[in-house]
Formats: structure tokens, C-alpha cells, sequence
């Protein structure tokens, strides 16, 4: 029974230190095992110039007459010659009697609606009053009130021809037809005289933001004098932009006559060669999305700082109330995947790349590198050919550290 009893206990040691021993050989290899890897995504880097830089375009400034004025074009959009973009009222009655006469037009549009033959009618008439009617209700549960005026007025008139056809007072719509056309005749001619109208001098974009220097940040001030031999310098630029913006007179807006505008900034010397490609990007705080542009002139050297212009035929609604910006001037973008420095090996004594785990093993994934940094690369795939599939990809996880790492080589 002892000799029992001594062999089990000699067996559970041997079974004990058995398993010390793995984990100590198991603790040992983990701690010694160089073996690292990091998950890698997407990132961009640029090359890239923050400036000051102030917005030149041909604009015409409309004065305003005395009075109240009511706006009738909107904000970025575009009149023609001779176009009525503004009224003037001399009182707030006249005011209120433009916009009756306003209302008064609106109604007999409605009622016009209901009365004419060509009308829908029957079912087609009820099945359009309902998606009328649904398309209100799902704007205003979406908190969408920009078409709400267009629509509560097709609804009337949709609701009128109904009244119309089926109403027990459709005789009655006839009659109020009648009795606005008699006020919309007296409103007429108590208005004649009240108001002033502001027409557009040119073709041209509407803004209604006006700063003073309409007449003196202009594309002609950017050429220089051509007569005189002047031409723009830091000097001269500096001047320009020094002088006092003009009082607005109580403006009504502006118009911006040319399609081209025109960014200028004092840029230093040693920046210069960066503007030596001629598309660029520009980057504003008051955008969202970069803007872009082409080098027009720059200007000779003066005291180690030159002026650059650069132009844009695009984005002409999103600057018309822009003058004078802090903006990023981008030479040059790269996306691709970053990855850490030692990341990076060569095969081969040519071929970059990196170690990449696939399953269980390793397996070398061709790149070129885009842009570093002093603790990693900016990287893109780099087959050898249309069938090689070995693509580095955002996500993939990528060896930095291992013993003796070859293309195939098991590792977990």
C-alpha cells in the first residue's frame, strides 16, 4: 500500500515539474521572440503653404435708392442686362401695398387654376391633392421648409378646382376672381410712383455683400500700369491693399461681371519654385471643399518677397462674400498606406516591401514608397504585374519585427 502511495506522489511530481518546465520554456520563448505587427490603414500627406491671401474680381456695386428695399433676385444668381434685381419703397405703406399686390397676383393664379378646362379632374385631381399632401407632411416631420411656399400654394390650387367642380359655392369663386382683379386695379394705381426700381447695369452674378473695395481690388489692379511701364510689385501690392475701403452708401449688393477670379498673396522667396506647377489646390477655412486653381503671373523679387496670382473660372458663388482669407496652398497630395520604418525591407537588394500575415505564415507584398516622415512611409501597392496579387491594402496586419522572416515562413 505504501509502495502505492510513493509511486502516485512520484508520478504527480513528475507530472508537476513536467508542466513548470513548458511554462518556464513557454514564458522564455514569448519573451524572447521578437515577433510585432501592426495593423495598417489609409492616411494622405501633403505639401502644402499656409498664406494671407485677398480675392480680386470685376464687380460693380449698386447703390440704393431712399426707402425700403426688397430684393428680387437671390444671392448667387445670375441677371441679365437691364434685369430688376431690387425695389425701393418711399414708406411702409407702399411697401404693404406691393406685397397685397403680390398676394392678390397669387390668389388669381389659384382661382385661375381652378376655373380652367385643361384642369385635372375625378380621381386624377383627388390622387394629386394626396401626394400634395404627403409630400407636406414628409417635409415637415424632416424639419424641410424651403419648398413649403410652392407647395401650400399648389394645395390651394388643387383644393379650389375641387370646390369647383364638386362645391356647393363654386358660383362664388367666380365672383372673388372678380373682386380682386378690381383691387389688384386699385392697388396698381395707388403703387405707381411709391417705389424705385434697381436694374442690373450688366450681365453678372448677384451678392448681396458689399465691403468698399469693389473699385479697388479689381483684376486691372493686378497688371499693373501698362501705360506708365508700372508693374505690380510687393510694394505697390502692399499699398493697395492698405487703402481705406469705400463707404457703401447703403449698397443694395453688387455684381460680379466676370466669370475669372483672382487670389494674390506675398509669398517668400524661397517658396517661390513650390507655385512652379500651374494647377494647384486651395484650401479655405470659410469652404468645405478645396478649390481649384491655376498660376496667373508672379511678380519679380523684391526684398527676398514676390506677389502671386493665381486664377479660378469655378466655385464663383462660394467666394462672392470672400475678400481676404488664411488659406493652404496644396503642391501636392499623396494617399496611401503608412506604415511604420522598420516595417519596411528590401528583398533581393532592389525589391521594397513589406511582411504581411496571411493565415499562419508571412507572406512579402511589393510597395513604392510615396512620401517618410523620420518614424514611417506613406507607401502604395507595387506589383510587378496585372496577375501579381500580392496587394498591400488598408487593414492588412504587417510585420515590424521576427527571426529569420522569409516569404512563406509559418509564424503563428
Amino acid at each position: 500500500m505504501k509502495q502505492d502511495t510513493v509511486l502516485s506522489k512520484a508520478i504527480m511530481g513528475l507530472i508537476f515539474i513536467t508542466i513548470l518546465t513548458y511554462i518556464g520554456l513557454t514564458v522564455y520563448r514569448v519573451a524572447t521572440n521578437p515577433f510585432r505587427t501592426v495593423v495598417v490603414f489609409s492616411d494622405v500627406v501633403e505639401r502644402s503653404l499656409s498664406v494671407n491671401a485677398w480675392f480680386f474680381r470685376d464687380e460693380l456695386r449698386l447703390d440704393q435708392a431712399a426707402g425700403l428695399v426688397t430684393l428680387t433676385v437671390d444671392e448667387g444668381e445670375k441677371a441679365k442686362s437691364g434685369q430688376r434685381v431690387a425695389v425701393a419703397y418711399q414708406s411702409q405703406t407702399a411697401l404693404q401695398h406691393q406685397q397685397r399686390i403680390s398676394e392678390v397676383n397669387t390668389q388669381q393664379g389659384q382661382i385661375s387654376y381652378a376655373l380652367a378646362e385643361d384642369s385635372p379632374s375625378g380621381k386624377i385631381l383627388d390622387e394629386q391633392i394626396l401626394k400634395t399632401v404627403t409630400a407636406i407632411q414628409g417635409n415637415v416631420s424632416r424639419g424641410d421648409f424651403g419648398n413649403m411656399a410652392s407647395q401650400s400654394d399648389q394645395l390651394k390650387r388643387q383644393i379650389l378646382r375641387r370646390e369647383h367642380l364638386y362645391g356647393a359655392g363654386s358660383g362664388e369663386i367666380g365672383q372673388a376672381f372678380t373682386a380682386l382683379q378690381a383691387e389688384l386695379q386699385s392697388l396698381t394705381a395707388v403703387a405707381k410712383g411709391e417705389e424705385k426700381v434697381v436694374l442690373a447695369p450688366d450681365s453678372g452674378t448677384f451678392s448681396s455683400y458689399v465691403d468698399g473695395y469693389e473699385s479697388i481690388l479689381t483684376p486691372a489692379a493686378l497688371l499693373g500700369d501698362r501705360l506708365t511701364g508700372d508693374d505690380l510689385t510687393v510694394s505697390t501690392f502692399r499699398t493697395l491693399m492698405g487703402q481705406s475701403a469705400e463707404p457703401d452708401g447703403g449698397a443694395v449688393g453688387k455684381l460680379v461681371t466676370g466669370s475669372q477670379w483672382f487670389l494674390a498673396m506675398v509669398v517668400s522667396e524661397e517658396d517661390l519654385p513650390q507655385f512652379q506647377k500651374s494647377n494647384l489646390a486651395l484650401r479655405f477655412s470659410a469652404l468645405a471643399d478645396e478649390v481649384p486653381m491655376s498660376l496667373y503671373r508672379v511678380s519679380y523679387v523684391e526684398n527676398g518677397e514676390a506677389v502671386v496670382v493665381l486664377s479660378s473660372r469655378r466655385n464663383l458663388k462660394d467666394i462672392l462674400a470672400l475678400r481676404e482669407q488664411r488659406c493652404s496652398v496644396i503642391f501636392q497630395s499623396d494617399q496611401g498606406i503608412r506604415i511604420p520604418a522598420e516595417a519596411l525591407r528590401v528583398v533581393d537588394g532592389e525589391t521594397a516591401g513589406v511582411y504581411v500575415v496571411t493565415g499562419y505564415a508571412a507572406e512579402f507584398k511589393p510597395v513604392s514608397i510615396l512620401a517618410e516622415d523620420q518614424d514611417s512611409y506613406i507607401v502604395a501597392a507595387n506589383p510587378k504585374d496585372s496577375n501579381d496579387k500580392r496587394i498591400l491594402r488598408s487593414g492588412d496586419e504587417v510585420i515590424i519585427a521576427a527571426e529569420d522572416l522569409y516569404d512563406g515562413k509559418v509564424v503563428r
